[in-house]
């Protein structure tokens, strides 16, 4: 299940205010260290495929699971519009009460990593 996190949430849920990250290491590191929270040893994962160049062993070493820790939080459901499609497979104009739809969605909100 896709979870997202936006806007006053992603705040909330870093408790960092934003700023030029490249003039404050020590904000960087800070965020890295709760980003490491949040995705277990992605970051490393991925940089260690970077650095041997090689894209395959990059792509298969991120298959795996990460080692991140689960975490309890509140979530909120919503649904969202889907793009609408005039036509069907065949090519033929689809019934106006029968475009659309929804997509269900998932957002984190009122959670702080301390």
């Amino acid at each position: 299940m896709a979870v997202y996190v936006a806007g006053a949430d992603a705040e909330c849920l870093l408790k960092l205010d934003a700023c030029d990250l490249r003039r404050r290491p020590k904000r960087l590191a800070a965020l890295r260290e709760k980003l490491f929270l949040l995705w277990g040893d992605l970051e490393e994962r991925k940089v260690a495929g970077v650095v041997e160049g090689l894209e395959a062993e990059r792509e298969e070493n991120m298959k795996g699971k990460t080692k991140g820790i689960p975490f309890q939080c509140c979530i909120k459901q919503y649904a969202i519009r889907k793009a609408e499609e005039s036509e069907d497979e065949s090519g033929e104009m689809k019934d106006p009460e029968h475009i659309g739809g929804w997509e269900r969605m998932f957002q984190m909100f009122g959670t702080t990593i301390l």
